[in-house]
């Protein structure tokens, strides 16, 4: 069995930095809604957004692509259901977290081959990419 290990790279984002204020990190998670996950340049099987208000990491996912209520619109597979969810909760983390790990932390224990990135949008407009990768 190989061992993995995981490559951050820092970028800048395609998200305006945000005005002061008490900023939390909000994790979208990402359904495989009809049995694939869609990744690409701005979303992967995790997206994390830094915002303010719960209404605005929703306001800023959709910036990035995610989209809510796909079975309705007919973009997702309705057994499956969703590929996202919006968020109805303030968020309590005051650092990325994914299901209560650091994202490389989460992707070393549990990214197996179906969840191997992590996208986080910080608030000062850069953004993080971690992925697993197999040694």
């Amino acid at each position: 069995m190989a061992n993995a290990k995981v490559e951050r790279i820092v970028g800048t984002s395609s998200l305006l930095p945000l005005e002061a204020g008490d900023v939390k990190y909000y994790n979208f998670s990402q359904n495989n809604s009809g049995g694939r996950f869609h990744v690409d340049d701005n979303v992967a099987e995790n997206v994390i957004i830094a915002a303010r208000t719960v209404d605005e990491a929703n306001e800023r996912a959709e910036k990035v692509s995610i989209y809510f209520a796909g079975c309705a619109a007919g973009r997702d597979c309705n057994c499956c259901g969703d590929r996202w969810s919006s968020q109805r909760s303030e968020s309590k983390d005051v650092e990325p977290l994914v299901y209560s790990s650091r994202p490389e932390n989460h992707l070393i224990k549990h990214g197996y081959s179906m969840r191997s990135k992590v996208i986080i949008y910080h608030a000062d407009g850069s953004r993080e990419t971690f992925a697993r990768v197999e040694e």
